[in-house]
């Protein structure tokens, strides 16, 4: 009998939420940086010019040019300094990136499962893990996290499969797990701590 999990779709969605709020906040600073605050340091600098200019009639003059140019002839405040306008652009660099990267977290997570059948434990990534392979399961943080890490050893060397309930769908998460422990013998039984040597992650 064979058992598979796929990525959850809470877990597939919340990617697609931060992603999408991460480049809506990148935007939104490009846009602040580029036209927003700019915008509104001409309208600054031109109230300042007026007071200077018309120290005596300046509401007035103020008044007219707003209307003019279809600004609030409320006060605008002190003028934004171009480091203001700056960092806009530096926190659209920081954010639109992070976006990107959950965006393809998001479209990458819909071709990763793991799977267990009658001979072994399999990935998306290739890995193929059969019972003899094994050498330990970490379950240190299965009860709090749901999180088990199976160390194994073949010819190609160590690896470990990461089994997340959280990430995976849950049901057959914990089907593979169980199935997983059965298949064990006593005399196979895992070790609690896993092998010092280098180890390749699964995707």
């Amino acid at each position: 009998m064979s058992i598979k999990a796929k990525i959850s779709k809470g877990y597939r969605w919340r990617l697609a939420g931060v992603g999408l709020a991460t480049l809506a906040f990148g935007g939104w600073f490009w846009y602040d940086g580029a036209i927003g605050y700019p915008k509104k340091q001409k309208i600054q600098l031109a109230f300042q010019e007026v007071q200077q200019d018309h120290p005596d009639t300046w509401q007035s003059v103020w008044n007219q040019m707003a209307t003019e140019n279809g600004w609030s002839t409320e006060q605008p405040g002190e003028p934004m300094t171009d480091m203001s306008i700056y960092t806009q652009y530096i926190f659209a660099a920081i954010c639109i990136p992070i976006g990107l990267l959950f965006g393809a977290a998001y479209l990458n997570a819909a071709r990763r499962w793991v799977a267990i059948d009658d001979e072994a434990l399999t990935t998306n990534a290739g890995q193929r893990v059969t019972w003899d392979q094994v050498e330990s399961i970490d379950k240190s943080r299965w009860d709090t996290k749901g999180i088990a890490v199976v160390h194994y050893r073949n010819d190609a060397g160590g690896g470990r499969v990461v089994l997340d309930d959280w990430k995976f769908e849950r049901a057959p998460t914990d089907q593979i797990l169980e199935k997983l422990e059965s298949h064990l013998s006593d005399d196979d039984a895992p070790k609690a701590e896993p092998a010092p040597d280098s180890e390749t992650v699964s995707s």
